[in-house]
């Protein structure tokens, strides 16, 4: 069952009147902490769906009111990756990017539920890829494919295509500094290399774990 995190997120955000300041239990509810300068990350590296509320409660660092007044969103439940490439097309020729492409599979067919937002600047459109079919032997090239020409991944999942993972991913062009990109980790490998890449600025951005060969595996997406 697919499950809008943004929607939760923003659902928490609006229903809360008064955010605490104190952080007395979360260093013990995350798996990992970074510190690098003024910025302060907590990562959860496994979360049960069920709990998935609470620890955005605790964990999530929310900005209220995620989208402008003035932001116009688009939306799509459950489209099959073709009509949802043509219909990506027919709506970046009018400002739109997308900023949430979630993949599932229903047997053979890829079904994606997207988000995508208006460009109030039409004269300086979004530099966007989008990909809903990324194997995992191609995962790596993809990112650094796209790193070289100056667009940073701003959104990564994964589905199980028959056991093997196929990965949907988003990029944009913008400023790109430094990043660093590792797939198929293991839990401890990745915790290794936040751990020890906070002390150079680069912070994980995207973490996202999924199944192969039976086994967890992680991609991980650090940035400057």
């Amino acid at each position: 069952m697919y499950s809008p995190v943004k929607g939760i997120l923003n659902s928490i955000a609006n229903g809360e009147k008064h955010w605490s300041s104190e952080n007395h239990f979360l260093n013990d509810l995350a798996d990992a902490r970074t510190v690098h300068g003024a910025t302060q990350q907590l990562v959860k590296y496994q979360i049960e769906e069920h709990h998935m509320e609470a620890y955005a409660r605790a964990l999530a660092q929310l900005r209220k009111n995620y989208y402008q007044n003035k932001t116009l969103i688009r939306y799509g439940d459950q489209h099959y990756t073709q009509s949802y490439r043509k219909l990506l097309e027919l709506y970046a020729e009018e400002g739109y990017h997308p900023t949430s492409q979630s993949l599932m599979y229903d047997g053979v067919d890829g079904l994606v539920t997207f988000i995508l937002e208006e460009n109030p600047d039409r004269k300086s459109p979004v530099d966007f890829k989008f990909y809903s079919d990324i194997t995992r032997s191609r995962l790596d090239k993809t990112v650094n494919m796209n790193a070289r020409y100056k667009r940073k991944l701003i959104y990564l999942d994964e589905a199980d295509y028959f056991g093997r993972p196929i990965f949907s991913a988003i990029f944009e062009q913008d400023q790109l500094k430094t990043m660093l990109f590792n797939s198929g980790l293991r839990l401890d490998d990745m915790d290794k290399i936040i751990k020890r890449e906070q002390v150079n600025g680069l912070l994980p951005r995207i973490i996202c774990g999924y199944t192969e060969k039976g086994q967890l595996r992680y991609s991980v997406y650090l940035e400057k």
